[in-house]
């Protein structure tokens, strides 16, 4: 257990959710697990852009280089008021990345745009029944059913992060993930 971090920790646990709010570094911490590891990976990215005031957000392959944004992989849009997810683009793509094969999935990140993507929601879900790794970031967000059954799921520990702990935390995770690369060998 990464002491002070983990929310809740199950004797079977064999995913890893990052949970935390906007900006502390939950994208930044997965990236740099990843690049300390040498698993193979599969699962999902998403970027936000921005473009006259609206935030675009766009999902992709982890191995999507370059990542170029257009209507088929839009799964939201927001004016910081509102928001309009397309369920439809998560129950398609989104499901279909975490189908692609690898040593550990990642999901980067779960939030609220997903609410009505109830494949993809299953999807999701099953792969946190799996055995394959997963690790994920997830808004912190209360209140969302899909969310709070990710963050409750049994087989998955929780680690909370925050501006000022990402570092400790990383240096807490590795040696789990480490142990993933290990077994996979």
């Amino acid at each position: 257990m990464a002491d002070g971090f983990c929310l809740r920790e199950t004797m079977e646990t064999n995913h890893i959710l990052i949970v935390g709010d906007v900006q502390t570094g939950k994208s930044m911490l997965i990236r740099r697990l990843m690049e300390s590891c040498s698993l193979s990976r599969s699962g999902f990215i998403t970027k936000v852009r921005q473009n006259n005031g609206m935030r675009l957000t766009h999902i992709y392959p982890v191995h999507c280089d370059p990542l170029i944004p257009s209507p088929y992989n839009l799964v939201g849009v927001s004016n910081g008021i509102s928001r309009v997810g397309y369920p439809e683009v998560f129950d398609c793509l989104g499901t279909r990345y975490l189908e692609a094969e690898g040593s550990v999935i990642l999901m980067d990140e779960l939030g609220v745009m997903e609410e009505n993507a109830r494949l993809f929601q299953e999807k999701v879900l099953a792969c946190l029944d799996g055995e394959i790794p997963v690790l994920a970031a997830v808004k912190s967000k209360r209140g969302v059913p899909f969310l709070e059954r990710v963050k409750g799921h049994p087989r998955a520990a929780v680690y909370h992060i925050t501006r000022e702990n990402r570092e400790t935390l990383y240096e807490a995770l590795l040696p789990l993930v480490r142990q993933w690369e290990e077994k996979n060998r």
